[in-house]
């Protein structure tokens, strides 16, 4: 009877190299600091953003209560990738201080962010199969749809259509500061996911 000539054979302990193996780990206080700085990045760019939203400027925007919707920029990136670095109550709150102070009828910001982050999140798995720079260029439907879905509220809370061209170019302008985003927030994704 011949033995089973197909078998593998296992490698030495010998033909292992420690040094290959101990660079692929990183120390415990490193991955402490790397996440910790992760997560001080991640919500510093988000409270950046809420802050750089609620300053009234005149270069913006800002046309009866329409403004560049930063607070959705965040929604659309950490629903898809991360739903759990940026929970659903803390877009609540947010959304709910902003309203406050941009004008917009209270409880409108946070309600659309909602709702695109629930979308978001149940399409996830088909999402992820997308490579990272699709995902980018499709996150350009959610911004507009959030800025239409901002637009159609403050029409029916204030009982007059609004001027739909500053909706577009709130949009347009939101669309290129959430490409410039998503670098950012790759770059958080990987500080907070550190081993």
């Amino acid at each position: 009877m011949q033995g089973n000539t197909n078998k593998r054979k296992k490698p030495a302990l010998s033909s292992y190299n420690s040094s290959d193996f101990s660079r692929s780990v990183r120390p415990l206080w490193q991955v402490f600091l790397l996440r910790a700085l992760g997560y001080v990045l991640g919500y510093g760019v988000i409270l950046f953003l809420a802050l750089f939203m609620m300053a009234k400027s005149g270069w913006s925007a800002y046309v009866d209560g329409l403004k560049p919707f930063i607070l959705v920029l965040p929604v659309i990136f950490f629903a898809v990738y991360r739903p759990t670095f940026f929970p659903p109550m803390m877009v609540l709150a947010l959304g709910l201080v902003m309203d406050l102070f941009i004008g917009v009828p209270f409880g409108l910001s946070p309600l659309v962010a909602l709702i695109i982050y629930f979308i978001l999140s149940r399409l996830l798995t088909q999402l992820l199969d997308f490579p990272p720079v699709f995902l980018v260029g499709l996150a350009v439907v959610p911004i507009t749809a959030a800025e239409m879905l901002r637009w159609l509220g403050v029409s029916l809370l204030s009982a007059e259509v609004q001027p739909l061209l500053p909706a577009f170019f709130a949009a347009a302008w939101s669309c290129a500061i959430y490409f410039c985003l998503a670098l950012v927030f790759h770059a958080v994704l990987r500080l907070i996911s550190a081993r």
